[in-house]
């Protein structure tokens, strides 16, 4: 059920608010990724496709944790790149995400980085705990997708549904998931087994996953320096960690707004270890007009049992404290296509309950006068800063 909270129509804002992130201390030191990878071909990839940041306050020690986070950052992303192959310093090739889809048709067990196995173990898992709203085998139906998503507004065509009807033969359902993709712990191999509905190939794809996954295997690495810190992987996760070896470690995280002219939608407070994840329909995206010849949004986070982006939200973020990264990222995916309260809330539970954590969660949903409602539960609620809502807010209910 839902309370009214309040009825927002205009908020005079004490304080200004830049459309990611306000740290409370002016001593944070920050710190970016320059580095670019070559891959096989001799294409140049940014880490992780996105842009990596790197926050903490002891200057001591500050060096030393980005030194660790820039090589584990160029290790996992080269492991879990399901669009590009590398090659190692001796010339050998990388086995990735992209190299077992290659084998997909030859029946022939690829032997993985054991990262690999934890990482598709952990997909099957949570595929299962959303009822299939996070899929893992999605590859072949954003491929389609290519190239037609913006940043910026602009017209274009959906893929044709011949096109679109056999790319979703491809894609590997909650109950074939561990018939097709057999991953054997043991030998440390995955094989990719033939699906009879699938005319072209079946192809992993982990995107929804794999950032937060790589925050949450770094900082385990930087827990023992015992400092503050934020990992900041695209602003769409971000995981924050206290070290007793600083007095300050609260971070005021923006949650951003849909509208170009709107900085932000709320403030979240980050008073400690948290993780939080974001994912928004205005950076990757398009309009077309459907065959009613009414205009809709398409984006890209895909509904697995259509294809097709749904419009229940806007935006979708989820926060925990001392939560898996990776499992929040999927979980943001997973909300967007949830439009019911009921399966929600279900939804939330199983993953509290198979993680130990508690979950708060916040939807953005578009109102008829171009204003905005937050729909949040009680734990999101919590977290959200009283003094920074955004000032296109029209009001905001919370989910018991």
């Amino acid at each position: 059920m839902r309370r009214l909270i309040c009825m927002l129509l205009s908020l005079l804002l004490l304080t200004s608010c830049s459309n990611e992130k306000v740290n409370t201390s002016t001593e944070a030191i920050t710190k970016f990724i320059g580095n670019k990878y070559i891959s096989e071909t001799g294409k140049v990839i940014n880490p992780l496709d996105t842009t990596v940041k790197f926050v903490a306050y002891h200057e001591t020690y500050v060096d030393e944790a980005f030194e660790i986070l820039k090589a584990q950052i160029e290790n996992y992303h080269k492991l879990v790149d399901s669009s590009n192959t590398y090659l190692d310093e001796s010339g050998n090739r990388i086995v990735n995400i992209k190299v077992i889809n290659e084998s997909y048709g030859t029946e022939e067990p690829i032997t993985v980085d054991p990262v690999l196995i934890e990482v598709i173990n952990e997909a099957k898992k949570m595929m299962k705990l959303s009822k299939g709203y996070f899929n893992m085998t999605l590859g072949s139906v954003i491929s389609l997708y290519d190239g037609k998503f913006m940043n910026i507004d602009t017209i274009n065509t959906d893929p044709s549904k011949e096109d679109l009807e056999e790319a979703m033969g491809c894609v590997v359902s909650v109950e074939e998931i561990d018939k097709i993709i057999e991953v054997d712990e043991n030998n440390s191999t995955v094989t990719l087994h033939k699906k009879d509905s699938c005319n072209g190939k079946v192809e992993i794809q982990l995107g929804a996953y794999t950032k937060g996954y790589i925050a949450s295997k770094i900082d385990e690495m930087l827990k023992s320096l015992n400092i503050s810190y934020m990992i900041d992987l695209g602003a769409s996760s971000i995981l924050t960690h206290y070290g007793e070896k600083d007095t300050k470690n609260t971070w005021n995280v923006a949650i951003r707004s849909i509208y170009p002219e709107i900085p932000y939608q709320y403030v979240v407070l980050m008073d400690g270890s948290y993780s939080l994840s974001t994912s928004g329909d205005d950076q990757k995206y398009y309009f077309t007009e459907t065959a009613e010849g009414t205009t809709v949004r398409r984006h890209h986070i895909l509904n697995p049992s259509t294809g097709y982006s749904e419009n229940h939200y806007r935006g979708v973020s989820v926060i925990a404290k001392n939560g898996n990264a990776g499992v929040l990222d999927v979980l943001s995916t997973v909300l967007y296509n949830v439009e019911s309260i009921k399966e929600r809330v279900e939804i939330v539970n199983a993953f509290e309950e198979a993680y130990d954590i508690e979950i708060g969660y916040g939807l953005v949903e578009e109102s008829d006068d171009n204003r905005v409602i937050l729909i949040m539960n009680e734990v999101m609620a919590k977290q959200a800063h009283k003094d920074y809502i955004g000032e296109n807010v029209k009001e905001i209910l919370i989910e018991e």
